[in-house]
């Protein structure tokens, strides 16, 4: 059964909702908030579970609606990243925290269920039928494109910002990067991220707020990447932006987190 207030789109060929396809603009401003918000969840989930007070009921419905939203969507690549989002928070989360999250995880399958018929299965022909969709088919062709345009400068690329929409849309910003950085440009991109993942893991055992933050942040720097796989995320302004500002978000849980370490250091020493 497909969802009700879903149609075939003739740009998919596939049950998208109406609204992505009434006109040209809608679906890439579409894809850049879906991508967004992705990358969002993981922080605001984790703000939820240790915001105490009445803030709390606030911020949970703020992060119950983020994935609400993303599973309606309709989209593959917002339902991967809203997976990934949340697998890496469960090493910081106590056990009622994810009793809580998966009660709300439960209590939202079986809304969506009642309130959207037909939802459920709209989401899994999406799932069985990529290989069928006009997408997917136009990613993986764009694979042969790739493979003629690299080696004319493998190594450095043509320069940031050359290959335009015009020449090909790979859907794809680590090919692009690729193509444009050559390999060590996007080995380099990558680092900056493995290094800003790392610097948020450092965080662990810092005190319940901050781990939380920083492990949220790391979540969101792999739920980014991982989209840019799927993603012109360059082309998109506010998805550039969000790149750039994670890592730096990152390291100032790292910087924090080290600050704290050299104050109960010096308060120890006084002590003793």
């Amino acid at each position: 059964q497909v969802c009700a207030y879903c149609r075939t789109s003739t740009r998919i060929e596939s049950r998208r909702p109406s609204a992505a396809t009434t006109n040209q603009v809608t679906p890439f401003a579409r894809l850049t908030k879906l991508w967004m918000l992705s990358v969002a969840f993981p922080v605001g989930l984790i703000l939820a579970m240790r915001t105490r007070g009445k803030s709390r009921y606030l911020m949970l419905a703020s992060a119950g609606a983020i994935g609400l939203a993303l599973v309606l969507a309709g989209s593959r690549s917002a339902i991967l990243g809203l997976v990934v989002g949340v697998i890496p928070l469960v090493l910081v989360l106590g056990a009622r925290e994810r009793i809580l999250a998966a009660t709300g995880g439960a209590l939202t399958v079986v809304a969506i269920y009642v309130l959207v018929p037909g939802m459920l299965g709209t989401l899994r022909y999406m799932f069985a039928t990529a290989g069928e969709d006009s997408s997917i088919i136009s990613r993986t062709e764009s694979f042969g494109v790739f493979e003629l345009m690299l080696p004319v400068s493998p190594w450095v690329g043509r320069g940031l910002g050359t290959f335009l929409p015009s020449y090909r849309i790979f859907d794809n910003q680590l090919l692009n990067l690729v193509l444009e950085l050559g390999i060590i440009g996007t080995v380099a991109f990558l680092a900056l991220y493995g290094c800003a993942i790392w610097c948020a893991l450092t965080c662990r055992t810092a005190p319940p707020i901050i781990a939380g933050a920083a492990i949220a942040l790391a979540a969101s720097c792999v739920v980014a990447v991982m989209l840019s796989a799927f993603f012109d995320s360059f082309s998109f302004p506010k998805a550039f932006g969000v790149l750039a500002l994670l890592p730096g978000l990152c390291g100032a849980c790292w910087m924090l987190n080290m600050r704290l370490r050299e104050d109960s250091r010096s308060l120890r020493y006084h002590v003793a």
